[in-house]
């Protein structure tokens, strides 16, 4: 289905896979990587949010995977409103963050912030728009799609994420949740070079998937007092 350009914020990913075609043809992605003949594996992208609600933030994460792609198709099928709610709400990164975030809440804060990590979620649901730093799904096995390689990670951000964090702040966006190292290592390069980031609160936190619960519950005490921190001041920030 296409949609009038009107309907949704302006962001060129978003533009290029709203077209179905695309996003198995992959006509716009570099030649250089490994994914861009691989017609089985989609290019994942979520829409941002619908008005009447405002873009406030960005989420990024490393890269889906083979097992979301069936969720992905299935949430395709809807308008934008119902694809970008269906998406923000399944258990996938977003909601994971909400997870972990009121876990610690609950383990190191006393639960003091629960009425933030609401409204936190109300956000999330309503006004944050998802991405990601390698586009096409991955499989760690390399049994559906090949594993996650930086090469191609790089590839992907360099063609189509600057694009899409340029876009968003032009469109208002107020904070980035950046997850896992990957993500963040490529992140702090755009935030030291790209003028446009001036302005722009950066949360960087853990992955949130259950693979990553260690990172949640550091030992190392400078660990621990930067993610407090961090979750400290993206709750009282939102």
């Amino acid at each position: 289905m296409i949609y009038p350009p009107s309907v949704y914020f302006c962001m060129q990913f978003i533009d290029n896979i709203i077209d179905t075609q695309n996003i198995t043809d992959k006509p716009s992605c570099s030649s250089s990587c490994d994914f861009k003949q691989l017609s089985n594996i989609p290019i994942v992208g979520v829409p941002g949010p619908q008005k009447p609600n405002s873009l406030l933030g960005v989420i990024i994460s490393r890269d889906p995977t083979t097992a979301f792609i069936q969720p992905y198709i299935g949430a395709r099928a809807k308008s934008l409103d119902g694809w970008h709610h269906q998406l923000m709400t399944v258990p996938a990164p977003p909601q994971w963050i909400i997870g972990q975030i009121s876990t610690f809440n609950r383990k190191y804060l006393d639960s003091k912030y629960t009425v933030e990590i609401v409204r936190l979620n109300e956000i999330m649901v309503n006004n944050v728009y998802w991405t990601h730093l390698h586009k096409c799904c991955t499989d760690k096995s390399s049994k559906e799609a090949p594993k996650f390689k930086t090469k191609n990670a790089q590839l992907c951000a360099n063609q189509w994420l600057r694009q899409e964090l340029s876009d968003a702040i032009v469109d208002g966006v107020k904070f980035i949740i950046c997850v896992g190292n990957d993500a963040k290592a490529w992140l702090q390069e755009w935030e030291n070079s790209a003028p446009e980031a001036t302005g722009i609160q950066i949360f960087y936190l853990p992955h949130p998937s259950g693979a990553a619960n260690g990172a949640w519950n550091p030992k190392d005490d400078e660990k621990m007092g930067n993610l407090r921190s961090n979750i400290e001041n993206l709750l009282l920030f939102v």
